[in-house]
């Protein structure tokens, strides 16, 4: 029953992570933290799928690895805010390199560029990991064991 409800669960990720894409398209869009919460959903169909008869069911892993999965979408948001800042990531505008003055404006400069480049590998190693996808053999390993 509970590797059942974490595939449930997991369905409510994958359906909101992409109402957070089209929120970060469309910042007059609700905040995640205004979207259903996976606790809410379980008491929910707990409740209308079971009734009087409640599941018998260990809650704490359950919902340690729901918590986890919602630390990580949290997580997800920040790296998706810093992408304006250090990768110069933005769906409206095309953000210019910065340009430092001085004497020491070129050395700025040339650090900028290896902090956006090492941003950019940083995006790339959490691109190849498929955190968020639910069939990957990573998720199976830390939300199903």
């Amino acid at each position: 029953m509970d590797k059942e409800l974490v595939k449930r669960m997991e369905g409510i990720v994958v359906y909101w992570s992409k109402q957070v894409r089209i929120g970060l398209l469309d910042k007059d869009q609700n905040t995640p933290e205004d979207m259903l919460c996976l606790k809410d959903e379980y008491e929910f169909w707990n409740h209308n799928e079971y009734g009087e008869k409640p599941w018998d069911l260990d809650k704490a892993p359950v919902f340690n690895h729901v918590d986890s999965f919602i630390q990580r979408c949290k997580d997800m948001i920040e790296v998706c805010e810093s992408m304006v800042v250090f990768g110069r990531f933005d769906e409206t505008e095309v953000i210019p390199k910065p340009k430092f003055g001085g004497s020491k404006g070129l050395d700025f400069e040339q650090w900028a560029e290896r902090i956006e480049n090492m941003f950019n590998m940083g995006l790339d190693e959490i691109e190849n990991c498929n955190l968020f996808n639910p069939n990957s053999s990573l998720n199976s390993r830390l939300y199903l064991d």
